[in-house]
């Protein structure tokens, strides 16, 4: 009996031991698969530098604009601030809620209706002025697409990457990752979601801890609890990622212009 239970008492041992080689070994393993996961991540870092270094992050001008080329795609740098269309004609100043609720045609304002916002992000526009065939942008230029805002995000590294370098490196709520890395300076100036839009907080402008641009892509049908309303696409930038919006017609946002590359700017 007492050489079974010493025989027991090696085997158990031995389990043991068997147990303990293949834990450190597993964990060994995952440490050489995180240190190659990381490996990998800092080629992708340093290979989006390089590409970022030799063919965008240079801030040039075009057309009296401040742009960056950013593979193929001429952006300007900073905020669509026009109060006219592309032929001339006034684009009104909307500062009631109700009033600005109410249309169903082209319109600006600044955030908080204050000039002061204005000087620093420049107007705020309804989808009706993105979406008027005259044209919101400088003649030659066009509102950023849907498929422009995505281009623009993937080339940057993704959700979260893209805020290194494309949102400005001062003026968010708190300190983050925007480092104003491409020269896009994307700035925190919120929008104009109306009460019906502002999740709750029955504010007619909010979200100054980001900022939202509008997109030339029409979205999907949507039911909130007022009325089905007509949506557009967009980009939401903020302090730690970027989302793809998708808001009626009646929000307001900024808006970015943009062509497409020429020979040599």
């Amino acid at each position: 009996l007492k050489d079974m239970a010493k025989k027991v008492k090696i085997v158990l041992v031995m389990v043991f031991l068997y147990i303990a080689v293949m834990y450190v070994q597993k964990l060994f393993k995952s440490m050489e698969e995180l240190k190659a996961d990381v490996e990998e991540y800092k080629k992708g870092i340093d290979y989006l530098k390089e590409k970022l270094k030799l063919e965008a992050g240079e801030v040039d001008s075009l057309d009296n604009y401040a742009v960056i080329n950013v593979n193929g795609i001429i952006w300007m740098t900073s905020n669509l601030n026009t109060d006219t269309f592309a032929n001339g004609d006034y684009i009104p100043e909307v500062r009631e809620e109700s009033a600005w609720l109410d249309l169903d045609s082209g319109a600006w304002c600044y955030y908080d209706n204050n000039p002061a916002m204005g000087d620093k992000y420049d107007r705020i526009y309804n989808w009706y002025a993105v979406g008027d065939e005259r044209g919101l942008c400088p003649c030659g230029w066009e509102v950023a697409s849907d498929q422009d805002w995505q281009d623009l995000v993937a080339y940057y590294g993704g959700k979260y990457a893209s805020v290194y370098y494309l949102n400005s490196d001062s003026g968010w709520c708190q300190k983050g990752l925007s480092a104003n890395a491409s020269g896009f300076n994307a700035l925190p100036g919120g929008y104009r979601p109306t009460h019906l839009e502002s999740g709750g907080t029955n504010n007619d402008f909010d979200g100054r801890c980001g900022g939202v641009w509008w997109s030339s892509t029409e979205g999907m049908l949507i039911l909130d609890k007022y009325v089905r309303n007509k949506t557009a696409y967009g980009m939401d930038l903020n302090l730690s990622d970027t989302y793809r919006a998708n808001n009626a017609w009646y929000v307001g946002q900024y808006v970015r212009c943009v062509k497409q590359k020429l020979d040599k700017l």
